[in-house]
């Protein structure tokens, strides 16, 4: 006898329904599910464009405006363009019209690469405030994103946009998809901020508190992958109303994504444990390097930076630059300013920003290569005109043996 799954999905309707692929329809803005098969032929999605698009602008914005406009490390930049492509990937044609309605388990291949690689990739990306007062929008995030206050909110978003009901009521219609896809995102961003987040170390989490916080995925995929798994009927009516993709029967499909959330959910946990593992370790070096490596205090300096747009920021990245490239076991690094004057001109004087530290001759050649380049790549992430002023103003180099590498 059929199923009531199967009862359910003859009386669903969409408004798209009995055009080719499904959701994934010409006209559509967000992917959406349908009751016609899934086909290879392009479908664009525009509400998806502007949606990433909308991301893009954000990153940008944050990177150039208000209390955190600092320029962005490469790594950052990396982070930040790879969070960025997996979110259009994931959303945009195939992937997204596939999750919209006609496969659960990529569905929940989706829900898992948005919350824990996309969101993640996404946060490590935004530069740090730098700042003892963070804006207002950062307060709010600090109150939302307690890890009480994830806990519960990725719960409740888990659940409920795994709910039958819910799923078979929003997954016909793109804005419904566009919701879900929103409160995905919306619960991840909250999840992860006090662990990747753009916050001054004190504020983050503690590393035995992340582990414990990390179990909270680790278990919760595990319920609905479980009822995935072991229900043998299907359980969304929207999703049983296509027919089957690429010839894989509803129930195997569900299957197929109790498979994934159990154990491609755990390994994306057991991977960002080994992140911040890695991390953990990094930062423990660097907690090693004497806290002489401080900027000193000078008024002098300060004034003479500020002159000109660019040097401050600039020459915080080269000091950041410095505690990376120091060898293991460095003792007794010391940072200090001293001065060029050029004709005697008070705007021709050049903040030169020196690193007093004993090293053998091999540390020494391989340590100035690094900073090399460390300066080269900070100078490129200014304009022409910006560059010439910055490398006018501010040098670096090592006071051990007076070359000056940048």
């Amino acid at each position: 006898m059929p199923s009531a799954a199967f009862h359910c999905a003859a009386a669903v309707h969409s408004p798209d329904s009995g055009r080719a692929g499904g959701g994934a329809v010409n006209g559509t803005w967000w992917p959406a599910a349908g009751v016609a098969a899934f086909d290879w032929g392009w479908r664009p999605f525009p509400g998806v464009w502007l949606f990433v698009t909308a991301v893009a602008g954000g990153l940008l914005w944050w990177a150039r405006v208000g209390d955190h406009a600092r320029e962005p490390s490469r790594r950052r930049l990396a982070f930040a363009l790879l969070g960025w492509l997996t979110l259009w990937l994931t959303l945009d044609w195939p992937a997204g019209a596939l999750a919209a309605g006609h496969l659960v388990s990529a569905r929940t291949t989706q829900y898992l690469v948005l919350t824990f690689a996309t969101v993640p990739l996404l946060l490590l990306g935004l530069h740090p405030s730098g700042t003892s007062a963070p804006s207002r929008g950062i307060r709010v995030m600090n109150a939302l994103g307690h890890p009480a206050v994830g806990v519960v909110v990725f719960a409740a978003v888990l659940g409920a946009t795994h709910l039958p009901r819910i799923v078979d009521a929003l997954s016909p219609h793109p804005a419904g998809v566009f919701a879900t896809n929103v409160a995905w995102l919306a619960a991840a961003t909250l999840f992860w901020w006090r662990i990747v987040g753009p916050e001054p170390d004190a504020r983050r989490m503690p590393y035995l508190g992340v582990m414990v916080y990390l179990v909270v995925p680790f278990l919760f995929t595990k319920v609905p992958g479980l009822v995935f798994a072991f229900h043998g009927a299907p359980l969304y009516a929207s999703f049983a109303a296509a027919p089957p993709a690429f010839g894989v029967a509803h129930g195997v499909d569900q299957q197929i994504a109790g498979f994934v959330l159990w154990f491609v959910g755990s390994a994306l946990v057991i991977g960002a444990l080994g992140v911040l593992f890695f991390r953990w370790q990094t930062e423990d070096r660097r907690s090693a390097t004497p806290d002489s490596l401080a900027l000193p205090a000078d008024p002098r300096a300060l004034a003479l930076l500020f002159e000109v747009p660019k040097a401050w920021s600039t020459l915080e990245a080269v000091v950041a630059g410095v505690a990376d490239a120091l060898p293991p076991g460095a003792h007794g690094a010391e940072l200090s300013f001293a001065y060029r004057e050029h004709a005697g001109s008070h705007a021709a004087t050049q903040v030169v920003i020196e690193l007093r530290i004993a090293l053998d001759a091999a540390h020494e050649r391989a340590f100035a290569r690094q900073m090399e380049r460390v300066v080269s790549e900070c100078l490129a992430l200014l304009s022409p005109a910006e560059r010439a002023d910055v490398a006018t103003r501010f040098a670096f180099r090592l006071a051990n043996y007076g070359t000056r590498v940048g």
